[in-house]
């Protein structure tokens, strides 16, 4: 063989195109040509296309063989951000009773005669929230419960104190504080 020339990038660009569709291909693909195809130097060209596309072509040819390759795509990056927003938790409240009374009994009393009233404001005084809104959900019965009594619970233990009212049995848990006694919770069952 003779001595071999290089072509400019334009007319090799060209002929790998042309190379590539007569073989049914595309620049992209891999082809080998037959036998009968001129030789042609080893040369590697490189086009940057928009951004992130990037296409190789590498001629080489070996005796009667060309192979004609690759065209790398690579996807745009992208970027994730993620934001987080947390909220404070709401401020709870304890309950602390304006007004405690000296026994189980009492309490129980205290917000029973509220119930009466219909003052939710006074059985406040010594009653949770819990408790008031579970005895006010129900009316007052025509004539009253009739007080049953408390149990007396060994050491420093919550208080049952029972009332009745024809088939209904209301039933206040009584619990002990350091200042005295307060109705934490109410059952009117039928």
């Amino acid at each position: 063989m003779g001595p071999k020339a290089l072509l400019p990038m334009s007319a090799l660009t060209a002929a790998l195109a042309a190379v590539a569709s007569s073989c049914g291909g595309s620049p992209s693909s891999s082809t080998t040509l037959p036998s009968s195809t001129a030789a042609i130097a080893t040369t590697q060209a490189i086009t940057t296309v928009p951004a992130t596309t990037a296409t190789h072509a590498t001629t080489t040819t070996h005796a009667t063989t060309t192979t004609v390759t690759t065209t790398t795509t690579t996807a745009p990056s992208t970027t994730t951000s993620t934001t987080t927003t947390s909220v404070p938790p709401k401020p709870t409240t304890t309950w602390v009773a304006t007004s405690f009374a000296p026994s189980s009994s009492q309490a129980a009393y205290n917000i029973v005669g509220a119930w009466s009233e219909g003052n939710r404001k006074l059985a406040l005084e010594d009653a949770t929230p819990s408790a008031v809104s579970a005895l006010f959900a129900n009316a007052y019965p025509p004539g009253g419960p009739q007080y049953r009594g408390c149990s007396s619970p060994p050491g420093n233990q919550p208080s049952i104190c029972v009332w009745r009212s024809g088939n209904d049995l209301l039933s206040l848990t009584v619990s002990p504080f350091p200042q005295g006694w307060a109705v934490t919770g109410a059952l009117l069952e039928s």
